[in-house]
């Protein structure tokens, strides 16, 4: 579905955008 598709494509974009903008963080990795 392309619905769905949007939303992998945005959950990436936004977990790859808050990784590079902010400093590593104590917490559960995201991403690796």
């Amino acid at each position: 579905m392309p619905n769905r598709l949007l939303f992998v494509i945005f959950a990436a974009m936004l977990m790859v955008g808050s990784n590079v903008a902010s400093p590593p963080t104590p917490g559960p990795p995201i991403g690796g």
